[in-house]
């Protein structure tokens, strides 16, 4: 009976024990600590909300500045783009908002980052004065306690500021980035401005007059074995549709200056887009009797051309079928690639660019055609007896040219030279019919001088 009673009496003892624990100055000193750490986690992370909120709106109202900006320039400018420009300036306008929300995104992620810091330190301050082993009382804990709600307080303090002078260098950027993108906006919808109104210039319905000269008369890299100048004068009439109408006539150095080559030419000029445009045609020609000019052998032409301007390159593409009513024809594909460089858009009151190219030509090449020009040019004629004529088709030449262009009002002035290097000119011994072109590279020199009239 004594040692239950014992039991019993150790039993009520425990609870008491328990008690005295969890009312220890240390056990409050800890949990103190604990709450502190908590309630300026939470705190900060309140802040952050408010500032990402704020930082938010500032995005809101920076992009609404920016919409309502390109609205406004695109209203003002409802009559001088057509639809697809006005397009591209809206596509542009919502480009530079996601410029601007990609910016906003990347500040957020940093704001965050910047909380998660703030927490990893509080929680590693507490890990660290958890315990007081120099505590011997009620006053020192509370002590302790002072100094490490000063060391908490100063943590959430350096972070609190820090995420504050992020997002006001998140707002300086907004308007600093705001302020560029206007002003690209502003330049671009000028650019589409003058592009649609040269475009409209050069579609209105106008007459071209263009003289040109060329030292040596040659076609898809071939001269027909001729040394030949050349000189043709040319009127295109344009309509705003697109129809032209075009009438040439031509010299040779070898024609005493009496025209020995006429054409008549009639095609449609068309856009497909602001950067790509092309045209079709069909020319038929008209030349002289024995005309030595390396395309004389055939009368009619049907093209077509594909052309790609851009701000880095531009490409064009043609493809031809020259042919003759007595039979014979000849296709050929021409690739060039330009680059216009502006020297300058002063000069004179005018512009002067230079444009360097590079072309390659595809062509076929018919035994029967070559045979009518040697017999045109040379004066002889070479029957043959036996084996089967030959019709090649593969490159033809290369060109390198540097044409320079200076334009003033409707004034064209363009001088410039070609490179011009023959390529599979067919006259080795296997061939019955050889072309007597040179096969050596050479040079030819051109000018051009165009009026237009509106």
């Amino acid at each position: 009976m004594r040692i239950l009673s014992v039991i019993l009496l150790a039993l009520l003892e425990v609870p008491s024990a328990f008690a005295q624990v969890a009312g220890s100055p240390e056990h409050a000193y800890r949990s103190k600590l604990s709450q502190t750490a908590d309630s300026l986690i939470r705190e900060e992370g309140k802040y952050l909300e408010t500032l990402l909120s704020h930082g938010d709106a500032y995005f809101r109202q920076s992009s609404w500045k920016l919409r309502t900006h390109a609205d406004s320039l695109l209203a003002a400018a409802r009559d001088s783009l057509d639809v697809e420009r006005k397009n591209s300036i809206q596509l542009l306008g919502l480009d530079m908002e996601r410029s601007l929300h990609s910016a906003g995104e990347t500040s957020q992620t940093k704001l965050r980052l910047m909380l998660a810091g703030c927490e990893k330190q509080l929680h590693a301050l507490f890990e660290r004065n958890k315990s007081c082993p120099t505590c011997a009382s009620k006053e020192d804990f509370e002590t302790a306690d002072s100094l490490f709600q000063l060391k908490a307080d100063s943590i959430a303090g350096m972070y609190g500021d820090s995420m504050a002078t992020v997002v006001e260098e998140w707002e300086t950027s907004l308007d600093d980035t705001t302020g560029s993108l206007a002003e690209s906006v502003n330049d671009s919808v000028q650019t589409l401005k003058d592009d649609y109104a040269s475009y409209l210039l050069d579609h209105a319905t106008h007459l071209e007059i263009e003289g040109a000269y060329a030292s040596q008369s040659s076609s898809r890299g071939r001269d027909n074995g001729v040394s030949l100048a050349s000189y043709s004068l040319t009127a295109t009439y344009q309509h705003n549709t697109g129809l032209f109408l075009a009438g040439s006539a031509g010299w040779t150095s070898q024609s005493n200056f009496d025209p020995d080559m006429a054409s008549l030419a009639a095609g449609y000029a068309f856009t497909i887009s602001p950067i790509l445009s092309g045209t079709a045609s069909y020319t038929h020609f008209w030349y002289s009797q024995g005309n030595p000019r390396p395309q004389s052998v055939t009368d009619q032409e049907v093209s077509g051309m594909l052309a790609l301007t851009t701000n880095v390159m531009n490409a064009t593409g043609t493809l031809l079928d020259d042919f003759t009513a007595g039979g014979g024809s000849e296709m050929t594909i021409d690739l060039a690639l330009s680059k216009d460089i502006v020297i300058s858009d002063s000069a004179f009151g005018g512009t002067l660019k230079v444009s360097p190219t590079a072309t390659a030509t595809w062509g076929q090449q018919t035994e029967r055609l070559l045979q009518k020009r040697i017999t045109q040019t040379k004066k002889k004629e070479i029957i043959r007896t036996s084996g089967t004529p030959y019709d090649v088709f593969g490159i033809m030449d290369y060109e390198l040219s540097l044409p320079l262009d200076f334009e003033v009002g409707n004034f064209t002035f363009g001088p410039g030279i070609a490179w011009i290097i023959p390529v599979d000119v067919l006259n080795q011994k296997s061939v019955l019919v050889k072309d007597p072109s040179s096969t050596s590279p050479f040079l030819a020199a051109s000018l051009t001088v165009a009026m237009i009239f509106r």
